[in-house]
């Protein structure tokens, strides 16, 4: 009885915008019988099959509703989880297909001091400006089989599960790979080592040598050496590993100062609501850079896990924001409905992204490694 109210209910409905159709569309020259003509057919159909409706939904008619709202989805997930990664300067808007150019200034000019105005006029310098540019990368993920067409549905949640198993994934590559590209060109003697007592908490995998803890004096250093590169105090952020983070706050004293100036007494319950600290923001995921030894400047590739080099030392970037840059291009989910070769729906994401730091002198960057012995 419910059923048939509703297939009444939208009769009517139907019957009703079909005159208003008929009324708007007779201005532009559209004759009211062809419009009705087609209301009558519309409902016809209908009523010849209960299940228009969903034939119209696999025949694939409201996916363009569905992908808008999946990318919306996708969007905040994958960028939502990395909050530090919105903090670099976005080159999104200078996306051009899969490059992006930054203009970048030719330098300052020469200071005089006391000039000679009694002689010949200064020779004015052409200031040279140039472009950095980098590409975006695609990604990718391989497609995913979902069986059984008839419980998905009725049910959302695999397909949603599918999906979100695929975000992750891409969210963790896009991170390591953009950590990694920030650092591409950084120099040794930008790279420090902690000098803390020896800690237990070594990469996942590694198993060779010592590692020592992250003090607030290899911060300070770091912070000091920022200031001498007159560095803007302002927006300075640190992505540190969480083994180098929970190894910094084992002393209890500091840990309540850090809560204290922070504001946040609850910061070792939940490690990723961060504060400030030695003037960087905070930010902490499970991996951020990986050498490949405990002393060496080699970097593991984003691929790598510790475990392919046992005596890898984990890392932690520092950088002031403007130094480091990203940029972000389209998010396109794959669903392919009731594929008549995999018997199922097929899914699959793909992303593109990239990221380069702003000089080619990384200055404003620096990494704090973990020392030791191997």
């Amino acid at each position: 009885m419910k059923t048939k109210r509703i297939s009444i209910l939208r009769l009517f409905q139907n019957v009703v915008l079909g005159f208003i159709a008929a009324f708007a569309l007779s201005f532009v020259g559209v004759p009211a019988l062809l419009t009705m003509t087609g209301v009558v057919l519309f409902n016809a159909a209908q009523i010849a099959y209960p299940n228009f409706y969903q034939l119209t939904a696999l025949a694939g008619l409201p996916m363009a509703v569905q992908t808008e709202v999946w990318v919306q989805d996708i969007e905040e997930t994958l960028y939502g989880s990395n909050t530090w990664l919105m903090r670099a300067t976005n080159d999104s808007a200078y996306v051009n297909h899969k490059t992006v150019h930054v203009p970048r200034s030719g330098g300052a000019p020469t200071i005089t001091k006391n000039l000679d105005h009694s002689t010949t006029p200064s020779t004015p310098a052409l200031r040279a400006d140039t472009t950095q540019d980098y590409n975006l990368n695609e990604y990718t993920t391989t497609p995913t089989k979902i069986p059984n067409i008839e419980q998905i549905q009725v049910s959302y949640s695999k397909r949603q599960s599918v999906l979100r198993e695929h975000i992750n994934a891409v969210e963790d590559r896009i991170a390591l790979e953009t950590l990694d590209s920030w650092t591409s060109g950084i120099a040794a003697s930008d790279i420090f080592r902690t000098t803390g007592a020896n800690t237990g908490l070594l990469p996942s995998g590694a198993t060779v040598g010592t590692r020592l803890k992250v003090t607030a004096a290899d911060i300070a250093l770091i912070s000091a050496r920022m200031d001498e590169e007159e560095v803007p105090a302002e927006g300075r952020i640190c992505i540190m590993p969480a083994v180098m983070f929970h190894d910094l706050f084992a002393d209890t004293t500091l840990a309540n100062i850090w809560a204290t100036s922070s504001g946040n007494a609850n910061i070792l319950k939940e490690p990723q609501l961060m504060g400030r600290f030695m003037g960087f923001d905070i930010y902490v995921r499970g991996r951020v850079i990986l050498f490949n030894t405990i002393s060496g400047t080699t970097k593991l590739a984003v691929t790598a896990a510790a475990s392919t080099g046992t005596a890898a030392a984990g890392a932690a970037l520092f950088a002031q924001q403007s130094q480091i840059r990203f940029a972000k291009g389209a998010i396109v989910p794959y669903l392919d409905e009731n594929s008549p070769i995999y018997y199922g729906d097929v899914m699959s994401l793909g992303v593109m992204s990239g990221a380069a730091s702003s000089r080619a002198t990384e200055v404003g960057i620096k990494v704090l490694a973990q020392g030791g012995v191997a």
